[in-house]
């Protein structure tokens, strides 16, 4: 009831431990994979909040990975992927 639409209701954390992300909890994009994106990025900066961080991480800010990322920056310092 009152002037929360349903996205923003959806994007609020539950008692400080559930956290939804996906596309149908954007304002600005419902309905996109930017959206979804841009949702995962604000979940995770809630659970950083909620663990006492300041709700960014180099990940985050450095937005999403390109495939094979991870596993070429594991590379880069002498990790394998464990495969």
């Amino acid at each position: 009831p009152g002037t929360t639409s349903v996205p923003e209701e959806l994007a609020r954390p539950i008692a400080g431990t559930v956290f939804i992300a996906g596309e149908a909890t954007t304002l600005g994009a419902a309905g996109t994979v930017h959206g979804a994106l841009e949702s995962g990025e604000r979940a995770a900066r809630q659970v950083l909040e909620s663990m006492g961080g300041q709700g960014s991480s180099p990940a985050l800010v450095a937005g999403p990975a390109r495939p094979g990322a991870a596993r070429r920056r594991r590379a880069a310092h002498g990790r394998s992927s464990g495969r």
